[in-house]
Formats: structure tokens, sequence, C-alpha cells
């Protein structure tokens, strides 16, 4: 089907109407969260717009994407800055591998990052696992995950298509990936790297 652009033009107006104490609470929430400093910031393109895409995801209020892309930004700033080839984060081949571990250890060593980043890093790793694979760094081997949707189909099913049953989890989840991600975007700036 094709929309006119007046169509579009009214379905974001209502969208907005209907949504709106919540879009400005989460804009609110990006902005007092966000150091508009860091403009300048010197990133390759997929970089860029994956950290556009987990602040957009949030904003409107696609809590799994936002967590999704916050760790997706983070790879692929450290494989850059590592110069390694990248994979893409998200397929099964690469999750079995475990190439996010990877990345972040080898970060950790040549000190792009310390060890309170790497933790945090980590615990974003692990929410980003777990909604994609179901699988976390301390249960890899069985690949089975820990967090309650993964161990009850109803609740997983739920999860996809009723996001009001976990909203309050899945919110405070996104909230905790998008502080990581800023956190780490201003530790990653250009002007504060010294592993060269």
């Amino acid at each position: 089907m094709h929309y006119t652009q007046t169509q579009i033009d009214q379905y974001w107006k209502d969208y907005i109407r209907s949504n709106e104490k919540e879009v400005k609470e989460r804009l609110r929430f990006l902005l007092d969260n966000y150091n508009p400093e860091n403009e300048d910031y010197l990133s390759s393109p997929d970089v860029h717009s994956c950290f556009e895409e987990a602040r957009h995801a949030f904003l409107v209020g696609d809590f799994v994407a936002s967590i999704i892309m916050c760790a997706v930004t983070i790879e692929r700033q450290l494989a850059k800055l590592l110069d390694l080839p990248y994979q893409n984060p998200v397929d099964e081949e690469t999750a079995k591998t475990k190439t996010g571990w990877k990345i972040l250890e080898a970060a950790k060593n040549k000190k792009i990052i310390d060890q309170d980043l790497f933790e945090k890093l980590v615990t974003l790793f692990d929410l980003r696992n777990e909604f994609v694979h179901g699988i976390s760094k301390e249960n890899t081997t069985d690949k089975k995950g820990t967090r309650p949707q993964f161990k009850d189909s109803i609740k997983n099913a739920f999860m996809w298509t009723e996001s009001s049953v976990l909203q309050n989890e899945i919110e405070k989840n996104a909230k905790k990936a998008i502080k990581i991600l800023f956190e780490a975007h201003d530790k990653l700036h250009y002007s504060k790297l010294k592993y060269y």
C-alpha cells in the first residue's frame, strides 16, 4: 500500500498526540543523560548510525531495539578502535563464537576501557544477549537464558506481542543500557583515548 505524505504526517501527529507524555519523559531522560560536548565525536558512519538508532528507538519506546543497538554501537566502536574485522554482532554464528566478549576483553587488555567501564559493558552485553539469543556470559554452555521470559514460553510470547506485560522491566533495562552507552560514548571520545 502506498501512503501519501498527508497520511504519513497525520499518522505522526496522531502518534505524538496519543504518546505525548511518555515521549516527553523519554526525551527528558535522554537530554539529562547525554553530554552534548561530544558532538564532535569521531566515529565511522556505521557507528554513528547505530548510536542514533539506539537513541531513536528509546525515544519512540522500542526498548528492546534500543538495548540491542546500544550493545551493537559499542561493539562496532571498539572493533574499529582495535582494528578488528567486524562481523554482525547479532547473528547466530557470532553469538556462538562470543565475538562481543572477545572485543571487550581485547579493549580492556589494550587499556582502551578501564575495569569499571568493562564491567558496565558486560552488563550491557548480557542484557542484549538475553533479549536476542536468550544467553548470558555466565550461562553459555547450555544456551538457556536467565531471564524469566526465556524460561517461560508464555512470557516469551508476551515479550514480543504484548509489550505492556513486561514494560517496566524492559524500560528499566533500556534506561540502564542508554546510560552505559552514553558513558562509554563519553569515555571513548578521541580526546580521552590514551592507549595509542
